[in-house]
């Protein structure tokens, strides 16, 4: 049994030898609950960025003021770090705080709502999340990792 799905769950399986997915998961996926984002190994020999760099790359294309404070931040830095957030409005400095102990996901969600005030597939931020996992040139041409055949777009 997979940890945190119940004996009552049903699951959905990927495939041979792939992670099984809670149905009631899927679900919410589909109502723009919940955002999947995978890579762990794959990320970087498919050319993709790593969830921090996934981060700043939407905020680079989002929110500017914000992604100057956060591309200032040294990579490892810890919540005992000083940042000088008195530029950016409370919800942009919760944003900055939540970066800083690597809850990206957290961070995203944060971003989505403040923008969108939605946490819908056609947000802004999933929008340009999708842009910037979307299939790449770069991964046609390197072929080098076997699992790459087992990415998933999602758009």
């Amino acid at each position: 049994m997979v940890a945190g799905i119940s004996a009552e769950d049903r699951v959905i399986s990927l495939g041979s030898g792939l992670a099984a997915i809670p149905e009631r998961s899927m679900l919410a996926h589909a109502r723009g609950e919940v955002l999947f984002i995978c890579g762990a190994g794959i990320s970087w020999p498919a050319n993709l960025p790593d969830f921090r760099d996934l981060v700043l790359d939407v905020y680079a294309a989002l929110v500017t003021t914000v992604h100057k404070v956060l591309n200032a931040l040294p990579r490892g830095v810890c919540n005992h770090w000083q940042v000088d957030c008195s530029a950016l409005t409370e919800r942009q400095s919760a944003e900055v705080k939540r970066f800083l102990i690597g809850d990206y996901d957290v961070v995203l969600g944060m971003l989505e709502r403040r923008l969108d005030d939605q946490t819908r597939g056609d947000s802004r931020v999933r929008k340009e999340v999708a842009n910037r996992l979307g299939p790449k040139e770069a991964i046609r041409r390197q072929p080098t990792v076997h699992s790459c055949a087992s990415l998933i777009v999602v758009g």
